[in-house]
């Protein structure tokens, strides 16, 4: 059977969901990993957007182009850790992504591609162009997973993909807070700065972005079909009002590390490590029971409803413009992060 899967992945929501499948599969036959991100050689033209922002605003340029790759690997890292399967991540810069595919799949001894698509319709499959590219020339098997009009239940898989995606968000930061910890025990000093970054991120993005979803949205659904989940819903909403407060006396301890590094710093370590393990908690216990609980209990049209409300026309609170800011907050903080190496986020 396969040993080695090459996984191209570049943070679509359709990337997404054939990562995880990814993730499943090499689980099932104790194979390993590799995901790939390919950025695209901007250098070759200098009328496209990349190139104009890489001349004008380099370092811009550096967080919102380059640090994409930071950001869409580090939440492919954090899923395969959390699933304990053999895994690398590594990032290509050619012309043509069909042909970086095709390359490093050769050059890592890959013997499966997984890739999802969409496009045009062959043989009753929708093949995109990259893809349809990969399959004409690749010598290994390619496995296409399948895409948004292969789907019966097109909602329940956009709202568990939008849950999925902003839980591995945040789980990256809790991964990254853990590795910082280990580098106070180890007597290191840290980068307060960005450490900053990571406790406003985790104090403003769930609170603001991610929680409402679920207090506004999922759990009263849920709690409407059944209630076999009420007293785990009591206990999340319970770790949503704890929150905001936890955070600021998180920040509170920094302030007196900034002042004090060698007398504060096992104090800041006891205290990141809490944060992100409550916060680790939380997700994994939404993951392994509450959204396989309303995959079980929810119909088609619960599905749709909650849907509509994260759509652009939905609900206010989750318009685009707000969902970007904050993406764009990731990506800068994944892609210092990046820069740094903690240890065990590397």
């Amino acid at each position: 059977m396969y040993r080695h899967i090459l996984v191209p992945t570049d943070g679509s929501e359709l990337s997404t969901r054939t990562s995880a499948r990814a993730i499943d599969l090499a689980k099932q036959l104790g194979a390993r990993i590799t995901f790939l991100y390919v950025n695209t050689d901007t250098s070759s033209s200098l009328t496209s957007d990349a190139s104009l922002v890489h001349l004008l605003f380099p370092e811009q340029y550096e967080f919102e182009y380059c640090g994409q790759a930071s950001e869409t690997l580090a939440k492919v890292q954090v899923a395969a850790l959390t699933h304990q399967i053999d895994f690398q991540c590594c990032v290509r810069t050619q012309s043509h992504r069909h042909e970086a595919i095709l390359r490093t799949a050769t050059e890592l001894g890959c013997d499966l591609i997984m890739m999802g698509s969409r496009g045009r319709r062959i043989a009753g499959t929708t093949i995109g162009s990259v893809t349809l590219k990969v399959i004409s020339a690749s010598s290994i098997p390619v496995l296409v997973s399948s895409n948004e009009k292969n789907d019966p239940y097109p909602s329940r898989s956009k709202v568990t993909t939008i849950f999925k995606e902003e839980h591995r968000a945040i789980a990256v930061i809790c991964y990254a807070l853990r590795a910082y910890a280990q580098n106070l025990h180890d007597g290191l000093i840290i980068d307060t700065d960005l450490l900053r970054s990571m406790l406003v991120y985790l104090d403003e993005f769930p609170a603001k972005f991610h929680h409402p979803k679920e207090d506004t949205y999922l759990f009263p659904t849920i709690k409407r079909r059944t209630h076999e989940f009420d007293d785990m819903i009591y206990a999340l909403q319970g770790h949503h009002a704890a929150e905001d407060g936890h955070l600021k006396s998180v920040l509170e301890v920094v302030n007196r590390y900034s002042e004090s590094p060698r007398e504060v710093a096992k104090e800041l370590a006891s205290t990141i490590e809490q944060a992100a393990f409550y916060e680790l908690r939380h997700i994994t216990l939404e993951e392994s029971e509450l959204i396989p609980g309303a995959i079980k209990h929810l119909l088609p049209e619960d599905w749709d409803e909650i849907a509509l409300a994260f759509s652009e026309n939905g609900d206010p609170c989750f318009e685009p413009a707000k969902g970007r800011n904050y993406k764009l907050m990731f990506s800068r903080i994944a892609y210092l992060l990046h820069s740094n190496k903690p240890d065990e986020y590397a």
